[in-house]
């Protein structure tokens, strides 16, 4: 299995890319743009402590194979890559030339590498494999939200009307997510409710103070 990078991100096919139809993205609202990248930053360390969570319960597992070292790897510096852009793109005004771009690229390259990721773990596990999906539907769904809020890129063609997929597959088995807004305190409360529910509490993410009210 081959890691994408971002410049291999720009040669993939439409079946490997984020896949937002613009018939099923959720219309959030109340949300200016510069909420919106606001939230994104904000919900960054987040998401990478939930996917390294995930990483966690299927190395518990023994599910976690040399092939997909790299691509782990990959996705955790996308998210670095990702909280860089957007403060790039909230920080001069106009935004950089580009800057839209990058952001765009590297959810695709979040999104595209989890997926291919979980299909490469096969179809054993029994609860673990439900729990993982459970959390990535937690992700996947986050993201699309985030994208849907994305204003028009330089290309003027905004990135939630690139039509790819709204599931994704362990091993066989297919799934399926939805758009699905949250703040920072919602992710963590839904990301708990499925550790805990599957047995996992060692990767709840911890709520401060103000986010348990």
């Amino acid at each position: 299995m081959e890691t994408m990078t971002r410049r291999q991100f720009g040669k993939l096919s439409a079946g490997t890319a984020l896949v937002i139809a613009s018939g099923g993205a959720m219309t959030l609202t109340g949300c200016s743009i510069s909420s919106v990248f606001t939230d994104i930053e904000n919900w960054v360390p987040v998401g990478k402590s939930a996917f390294t969570g995930i990483v966690t319960i299927l190395q518990g597992a023994g599910l976690i194979s040399p092939v997909i070292g790299p691509v782990i790897t990959a996705i955790l510096s996308a998210f670095d890559d990702l909280l860089t852009d957007v403060k790039t793109y909230q920080s001069i005004t106009p935004p950089p030339s580009g800057a839209l771009a990058n952001i765009e690229e590297v959810f695709s390259l979040i999104v595209g590498n989890i997926q291919s990721m979980l299909t490469q773990l096969g179809s054993g596990g029994g609860t673990v494999i439900s729990t993982v999906a459970g959390l990535a539907e937690i992700i996947f769904s986050t993201i699309a939200a985030f994208v849907a809020q994305l204003p028009a890129s330089t290309s003027a063609t905004k990135l939630k009307t690139l039509v790819a997929s709204d599931s994704f597959r362990i091993g066989v088995n297919q799934f399926t997510y939805v758009p699905k807004h949250r703040t920072r305190r919602a992710f963590k409360k839904d990301w708990n409710k499925v550790a805990a529910a599957g047995g996992h509490p060692e990767v709840e993410l911890k709520l401060s103070f103000f986010e348990h009210l």
